[in-house]
């Protein structure tokens, strides 16, 4: 992941011109074009001139500079612009030379971007290209069509000011503004925009130069020169109150910004204002603490490692008491999974598994040589070995079940063993792996996968000696890692409320990295070829040349250690990133480190969305059971005319059983869906028919659909009872989530033909893994991606005499 993650970086860099040789100094004064007053959002970068001498003195300036790297990144990212720029109108596209450098001279001047006003109401945007009126910034945008040619068709010109201002008309004869303001190229967003900003830069109203966040942020301290500055006030962001509050968020204030120069390092700093107690997602981080005198125990010669302090129980806890605020049901199924797991292991989770772990673990990796194993492991501290032990115990049967699941009843047999010999005996389990079972490589020598506990530690390993050298550790022999080197001057600045720390060698990896791309390269253009792209054209092809490529030791030279460090403080949370090139920890990275930490949240977001979806499909099946009560059969899949022509869909037909009737008079019922009556009523759809997961759908689409075809619920004009259900109501899909969405009141569903083989028959959802149907008998079912198209068939029909494995689910 890191090492996907350099390669992105190093594009962006030589895409955004960070190769570009130093200028002359600037004076950062661009804050002057953004309105003070209810300043939502800020971002300044002064350009790298006016940092010159930080710039030159980084280790990042000489990795481009000093060595071929720069060249070559220059020279792939010209091959992708041009790919880019290959649809592009002939008379509009410009060379991709002309592109790069435009880049590059924006990166060396500056920019700044300004939202501002009341956000429940018209915000207004600024932005602004220092130089972008006189360096062929303003004749590339023209040319682009991204803003009008002066007195263009499709712009007008006026005096305001004493400036000439451009705007670039829409059809109600209005749009954005754009203007020089000497050198400067400024952008607004409407007419009453334009005075707002001319007013900051004449200072007949406040500007954000002397805005408390703006000032704060510019300041070097502990010589760190920010170079860019950005704030967002979350306090006046339109969050609703419930939501905030159940989240946590109503307690967010402000999170800032910053990346600039260190010494030779590049650094950032993001700070999120949020006062204690914290609540919801904001407490997950708040725990116990280190710093670096109270590091755990490393080995010497591993130079990469992540340490977090959280204690499981607390965070199992809080994350579940976070849920149950936003989806109650989801809240009650965790409940259920603790005390299944309790009575089918034996085990309670909280008390005699995750109350014994941390607040310390580590993770951390080393290589061991090109094409071979890496050397990595995972180790947490335990105040009870003893319990952990009998833990792994009752897990045992479990992880072998799992381990030797599937596969030809022949194979050999993967087991996790207990070890009764030795020193270690009762206290270390390996998984075995039968000889000949793996082929044999470098990758695969000397793996023997190890658990072992200390009195202090539990430690987790592919390789036993590796295990067995970590628990020597914990108990005080063996040589601890310790900041020597560069690594004493990254350690030094580091804050003492710590909660989680990565530090990373990117001399271990990159360099080799750097050095294979050309064939890496010449793997992934292989694999493409023949494949096209939208519209019939062909792959993207780029080539790096190998005289371009630099050597290993040329890149290791300027690289160093990098860190992020995450610390919590009665204010809030701050995440600091310090490196010699763009890794994990660049300024791309660092600021959505929480969310990286906290992988669950994104999970907990889903699993509300599928429960939503979920309610969704039994309101919609209630609906149908309101609507078979009251016309003793289930609703046809459309409503006919009096000569059979579908007019309107069957979600029209159940609006009355759905708290939906006032909208079901507006319809005219003798007219199709896009007549001029019933035609605007599609934007009035119901939210049941709403997948939340599905937030890029037109309006008034759904994914809601039922199948069309023989033997189906809705295979039937005039409409299904429950007594031809003869494989069993709970036995037949009623409802499914589709793959494309339709027009809600169109008569259109999923067509089904029982002769012709389907792999999905249309199904699919946003929901990973799999779709929520909702069955004939009232229930909602998940189904998976990996369920046969033979056991849709079989749900998917009523009276096939099928039968149903639900294993197979």
């Amino acid at each position: 992941m890191k090492k996907s993650l350099r390669i992105a970086c190093f594009a962006w860099v030589a895409l955004t011109g960070v190769l570009a040789a130093p200028g002359l100094a600037q004076s950062p004064n661009l804050a002057k074009y953004v309105p003070a007053q209810d300043l939502v959002f800020f971002l300044e970068f002064d350009g790298l001139d006016a940092h010159n001498a930080a710039w030159t003195r980084s280790a990042l300036y000489h990795l481009l500079n000093d060595t071929t790297l720069g060249l070559m990144l220059e020279d792939v990212t010209r091959q992708g612009l041009d790919a880019a720029l290959a649809s592009t109108p002939q008379a509009q596209r410009p060379s991709s030379v002309e592109l790069l450098d435009v880049l590059k001279r924006t990166l060396r001047s500056g920019f700044v971007v300004g939202v501002y006003g009341k956000l429940e109401a018209k915000p207004g945007g600024v932005i602004v290209l220092r130089n972008g009126a006189k360096n062929g910034t303003r004749a590339l945008l023209e040319r682009l069509k991204i803003i009008p040619a002066p007195l263009g068709s499709v712009a007008k010109s006026e005096s305001r000011m004493g400036r000439s201002i451009e705007t670039r008309l829409t059809d109600k004869g209005d749009g954005a503004r754009w203007w020089s303001e000497r050198d400067d190229l400024v952008w607004v967003g409407d007419s009453s925009g334009a005075d707002t900003v001319l007013a900051a830069i004449d200072g007949t109203k406040p500007n954000a130069m002397t805005h408390p966040s703006r000032v704060d942020l510019s300041k070097t301290v502990d010589g760190f020169e920010p170079a860019l500055r950005a704030f967002l006030d979350v306090s006046k962001l339109p969050i609703p109150p419930a939501q905030a509050k159940a989240m946590g968020l109503d307690g967010l204030k402000l999170v800032d910004y910053r990346w600039g120069f260190q010494d030779n390092a590049v650094m950032s700093v993001t700070r999120i204002v949020a006062p204690t107690p914290r609540r919801g997602l904001m407490a997950l981080l708040d725990g116990p603490t280190f710093d670096k005198t109270t590091l755990p125990p490393i080995p010497a010669d591993f130079h990469s490692f992540t340490v977090l302090s959280a204690k499981p129980q607390d965070l199992f806890d809080k994350f579940v008491a976070f849920v149950k605020v936003m989806d109650p049901k989801a809240g009650a199924d965790a409940d259920k999974f603790l005390e299944d797991f309790q009575k089918n292991v034996g085990l309670d989770l909280r008390r005699d598994v995750l109350a014994h772990l941390g607040p310390k673990m580590v993770f951390s990796m080393k290589p061991t040589g090109q094409d071979t194993l890496l050397d990595l492991f995972f180790t947490a501290q335990t105040d009870d070995a003893t319990a952990l032990a009998t833990a792994i115990d009752k897990l045992t049967p479990l992880i072998n079940a799992s381990l030797q699941r599937g596969g030809p009843p022949n194979r050999p047999v993967i087991s996790l063993r207990k070890n009764t010999q030795g020193p270690s005996a009762g206290m270390t389990w390996t998984i075995d792996i039968p000889p000949g079972m793996l082929p044999p490589s470098p990758m695969t020598a000397g793996l023997r996968p190890t658990i072992q506990l200390s009195k202090s530690a539990l430690v987790i390993a592919p390789r036993s000696n590796t295990a067995q050298a970590l628990i020597s550790l914990n108990a005080g022999r063996g040589k601890r890692w310790s900041p020597t080197g560069d690594a004493a001057s990254m350690t030094r600045r580091l804050p003492s409320d710590l909660v989680f720390l990565s530090i990373d060698d990117p001399r271990d990896t990159l360099p080799d990295l750097i050095a294979n791309a050309p064939v890496m390269l010449a793997a992934a253009n292989a694999a493409m070829a023949g494949q096209q792209r939208p519209g019939g054209k062909p792959p993207v092809s780029i080539q790096i040349n190998p005289d371009l490529v630099p050597k290993r030791d040329e890149l290791a030279k300027p690289m160093f250690l990098s860190s992020m460090a995450i610390s919590t403080t009665k204010e809030g949370i701050s995440i600091v990133t310090r490196e010699s090139v763009p890794s994990l920890n660049s300024p791309a990275a660092g600021g959505v480190a929480v969310a990286l930490l906290l992988p669950a949240v994104q999970a907990a977001r889903e699993a509300a969305r599928r429960a939503q979806c979920t309610n969704n499909l039994k309101q919609i099946a209630l609906g149908m059971f309101n609507y078979e009560a009251a016309m003793d059969s289930f609703p046809p899949a459309a409503i006919l005319s009096k000569e059979g022509k579908p007019l309107l869909s069957w979600r029209v037909a159940i609006l009355p059983y759905i708290e939906g009737q006032a909208l079901y008079n507006k319809f005219h019922l003798d007219e199709p869906w896009d007549s001029p009556n019933n035609k605007p009523l599609i934007a009035q759809m119901p939210p049941t028919y709403l997948c939340p997961s599905r937030n890029k759908v037109e309006p008034g689409t759904t994914c809601y659909c039922g199948f069309a075809g023989e033997g189906t619920v809705f295979g039937s004009k005039r409409g299904v009872k429950i007594s031809e259900m003869t494989d069993g109501t709970s036995n037949t899909i009623l409802v499914a989530e589709a793959a494309k969405p339709v027009i809600w009141t169109k008569p259109d569903d999923l067509p089904f033909n029982a002769e012709t083989a389907g792999k999905r028959y249309g199904i699919g959802s946003n929901h990973p893994g799999g779709a929520n149907v909702s069955m004939a008998d009232g229930s909602v079912r998940f189904l998976k991606s990996s369920v046969s198209a033979e056991t849709l068939k079989k749900l998917i029909t009523r009276n096939g005499g099928e039968v149903v494995n639900f294993n197979d689910f």
